[in-house]
């Protein structure tokens, strides 16, 4: 998809629509901070730190020059999930999808500074694999021999995503119509690779003509992403906080039917929403090219992410909202996530190939791959602050 396609897509849906480098539930000021009535309470922050006068009865605190972006020193999210999946996928009966994790570790060298390093499990069932009626073409030939019902004797095609996002923030503070501006400026590097119905993501694939035998979700991917808070729907008094990510990104190197490595642009935008400090909701819509060894050219998704988390406790604060105790706090959090190619179709096998005739065995039958798309609930169990996957 061009990057005009892309402006019009993101246009439509500017006024509702994290990189890795903002996908965090810490604040994101458009002005500078000033305190909180007490460290316990859920009181909104005012935003003129000129004006705060610390009351005679309490110890000095030093204000921060900006409204703090992330806890100091270390942070962290450690979770299990259970998953389920959406829509019409036609798996086989008594399949299901496996369990799954993220681990993510986030250290602030300072208030502006931090290095982030995630893993993450993104169990899913795509579309198109066991449904629908597709041609078997002889290799090498034009016109089909026959149809095949993908139903009739459908394959397990669970797949669980690993993916490893690894990214260093640096933020650089200006002015926005006089108040405090934070642009997050992020490297960053994805590994990605998955298996596929419990064994390994190497599959045959029809490409251009021939039989290959590539890596279905193996992947890995540079990029230099920045971030901006949007200032309208960004209201830290109220616990309302929206940024929106666009980064570069190219593949580390080119691998199976891929023909070339041009840039592709991520587009991320996050909401993230804080009623109290105990309940963390977010919305996360995004356009993520998708360019994988089975693509000849990139895959253009748009994904959703929903997700809403309730802690079981929080940590004591600063009147500018600076942790003051470290809590192990549990969390439960329940997300919705998916996202299919819009510039590929159909999803999931298109056609078939007949290696030799008669083709009466599977095996002899090599499918063509369309769009990929997928829908799934994932409910987690955690401890530290709740995060959503960076896609």
């Amino acid at each position: 998809m061009s990057r005009s396609f892309a402006g019009k897509l993101l246009a439509a849906l500017a006024l509702s629509f994290a990189l890795p480098a903002v996908a965090h539930a810490d604040p994101w000021p458009i002005a500078s901070p000033a305190p909180a009535a007490s460290s316990e309470s859920l009181a909104p922050l005012s935003l003129d730190v000129k004006t705060l006068r610390v009351a005679q009865a309490q110890p000095q605190v030093v204000p921060p020059l900006h409204l703090p972006l992330w806890r100091n020193g270390l942070d962290y999210t450690i979770d299990a999930s259970l998953a389920w999946p959406f829509g019409n996928t036609g798996k086989p009966a008594g399949v299901g999808l496996p369990g799954g994790m993220d681990i993510i570790g986030r250290y602030a060298f300072g208030p502006n500074t931090r290095f982030v390093i995630g893993y993450y499990d993104l169990q899913e069932y795509p579309v198109g694999f066991d449904t629908g009626v597709v041609p078997v073409y002889l290799q090498g030939a034009a016109t089909p021999i026959a149809a095949a019902n993908l139903g009739a004797k459908p394959d397990n095609v669970v797949i669980k995503n690993s993916i490893v996002n690894v990214h260093l923030d640096q933020v650089v503070w200006t002015k926005l119509l006089g108040q405090d501006f934070p642009i997050t400026f992020s490297p960053n590097y994805t590994q990605r690779w998955a298996s596929v119905g419990g064994g390994t993501d190497l599959l045959p694939v029809e490409e251009n003509g021939l039989p290959y035998l590539l890596h279905y979700r193996l992947g890995s991917f540079f990029g230099f992403g920045m971030t901006i808070p949007v200032p309208l729907l960004t209201q830290p008094k109220l616990g309302l906080i929206t940024t929106y990510t666009i980064s570069p990104q190219w593949l580390t190197g080119i691998a199976g039917a891929n023909a070339s490595n041009n840039a592709q642009l991520v587009q991320i935008l996050r909401t993230t929403y804080h009623p109290t400090k105990q309940i963390q909701l977010d919305f996360a819509p995004s356009l993520y090219p998708n360019y994988l060894p089975t693509d000849i050219w990139p895959q253009h998704y748009v994904t959703m992410i929903y997700s809403a988390a309730y802690s079981f406790g929080h940590d004591v604060t600063d009147p500018w909202g600076r942790p003051l105790t470290s809590r192990i706090i549990p969390f439960v959090q329940a997300t919705v996530s998916m996202g299919g190619a819009i510039n590929v179709s159909p999803y999931g096998i298109k056609a078939l190939y007949c290696q030799s005739l008669p083709c009466n065995s599977p095996s002899e039958l090599v499918p063509a791959l369309g769009g990929n798309h997928a829908a799934q609930f994932q409910l987690k169990f955690g401890i530290g602050h709740p995060d959503i996957i960076p896609l």
